[in-house]
């Protein structure tokens, strides 16, 4: 056999036969239903373009997105622009910076022209300097972000927007009985923003969590939805003065809104959303009322089967099986998969496929949305309607999306929602009737000739493991024969 048949055969053996889909089930809004599960593979082969029922429908407990952005008195988003706004580098410049580490590159970025200046004048071999410089330019940058007492004083509320079930283009029922829908708040434990060591984590997930195991949620809004999209009940846990609260939908009204998500690939298409104001009068009982640990989950018979915190976090294949764990449980997981991958981890890692399944050093934090009132709403301190997030994180090593959003797209990608929001609630964009989209077709898992090879590897691998059954029963047969 060639080599480049062995290798499918290899790869066919292991999407096959390993209990982890190779990411297939990863949450956030990465999940693309002509993608089969490993046990669907060989009929997806053969049939690429007519996903079954059971695939969509398993699809669609997955949670897509989590937003959280303040509210002002009148309901409508506390938006507050930048306090400055930075010289951008030219592009000789931009192309010096292209070839640096991201997390480098991304401070250099925000640097103002003294600074960049001051940067250009280090001795290259200071390090010390260098690191000093970067951390200086990190600090002014995270201090412009605080807001002053008059902008935190018309803060008066809290937004949270869960949308579930990407891609509905097409009218109910909906399979989402099944499912129950929980959105958790945590604001007892400790985020660090200050000490020197907490700016890179920070500039990625909002904040350092110095002590992630004492991570419980303080506040829990649980929703299940009938299958036309309309609510069917709803619970909340952990706030005071619930009268307040507004909420979408409502028991006559479908939860199906226009996608949220910068994407085009995602445009004029629509999600199942679910959408709370929340006064911070609520949040009486709790340690404080402008700061927010948030995740949310998705169960079905009694099981935890999704989860999302941080946008665009379990959406990476190397954090997949963070969907059925605690945020509080979620470090420990990690370090272990660091040091300790699984086989199937390992060989794919040896097969090349680092960036998918590599650890990085920043990795170890809980997956989880940090929202601080005290300082501008803007991705990923919580996470406004407009933020392109795939281009804010590419900005720190995550992009791999920002690749996905310029296929079938066109040159320069859009940055903005193909509809505008609302300016008050439930915030999101009327859906996108029957007429006014076209259904794409369903692309092939792999070309015709492709799909061939890996159906002869399949064969193959069938043939040989049957031969080597019948060679080894034959073999015990005879030796049985010489005993007797």
């Amino acid at each position: 056999m060639s080599n480049s048949s062995s290798t499918l055969a290899v790869l066919f053996a292991v999407m096959l036969w390993s209990p982890f889909p190779i990411a297939a089930n990863a949450s956030d809004h990465a999940d693309p239903l002509e993608v089969p599960t490993p046990f669907t593979l060989p009929l997806k082969l053969l049939d690429a373009n007519k996903p079954s029922k059971k695939d969509l429908e398993g699809l669609s407990g997955g949670i897509t997105d989590l937003f959280i952005f303040p509210i002002k008195e009148d309901g409508q988003p506390a938006f507050f622009p930048p306090a400055d706004e930075y010289e951008l580098p030219n592009d000789a410049e931009r192309a010096e910076l292209d070839k640096l580490w991201p997390e480098e590159r991304a401070v250099r970025l925000q640097m103002n022209a003294e600074e960049r200046t001051a940067y250009a004048q280090l001795n290259p071999g200071d390090a010390a300097a260098k690191a000093a410089l970067l951390l200086k330019v990190r600090a002014r940058r995270f201090k412009l972000q605080e807001l002053d007492p008059e902008q935190f004083a018309q803060i008066k509320g809290l937004a949270v927007i869960l949308c579930v079930r990407r891609d509905v283009i097409t009218p109910p029922p909906y399979a989402l009985e099944p499912y129950t829908y929980s959105i958790h708040m945590d604001q007892h434990t400790t985020i660090s923003y200050d000490r020197p060591e907490d700016q890179s984590t920070r500039a990625r997930y909002g904040g350092a969590i110095p002590d992630s195991t004492t991570i419980s949620p303080d506040v829990t809004i649980t929703v299940r939805l009938n299958n036309d999209g309309t609510r069917k009940s709803y619970s909340i846990t952990g706030l005071d003065n619930q009268t307040g609260i507004k909420m979408f939908p409502d028991e006559m009204t479908t939860a199906v809104r226009e996608d949220p998500f910068v994407f085009p690939r995602f445009f004029k298409k629509n999600t199942i959303a679910m959408v709370f104001t929340i006064p911070l009068t609520c949040f009486s009982k709790t340690k404080t009322s402008h700061q927010w640990i948030a995740w949310a989950t998705t169960m079905r018979d009694g099981k935890q089967i999704d989860h999302v915190g941080r946008s665009l976090r379990t959406q990476q294949p190397r954090f997949n099986f963070l969907n059925g764990l605690e945020p509080r449980k979620h470090v420990a997981a990690i370090d272990r998969r660091m040091h300790n991958p699984t086989l199937l981890e390992d060989a794919l890692l040896r097969l090349g496929f680092d960036s998918l399944y590599e650890y990085r050093p920043w990795d170890l934090a809980p997956d989880v949305m940090i929202y601080n009132a005290q300082y501008r709403a803007r991705f990923p301190n919580g996470r406004m309607l407009t933020d392109d997030v795939a281009s804010l994180l590419s900005r720190h090593g995550d992009a791999l999306l920002l690749e996905l959003s310029y296929k079938n797209a066109t040159w320069p990608r859009a940055t903005a929602n193909d509809k505008p929001f609302q300016a008050g609630f439930p915030f999101l964009a009327d859906p996108w009737g029957p007429n006014d989209v076209t259904p794409p077709p369903m692309r092939p898992v792999v070309s015709k000739k492709h799909k061939m090879m890996i159906v002869i590897a399949g064969l193959a691998v069938v043939v040989i493991l049957f031969g080597l059954g019948w060679i080894s029963a034959r073999w015990f047969g005879r030796r049985r024969e010489t005993y007797l």
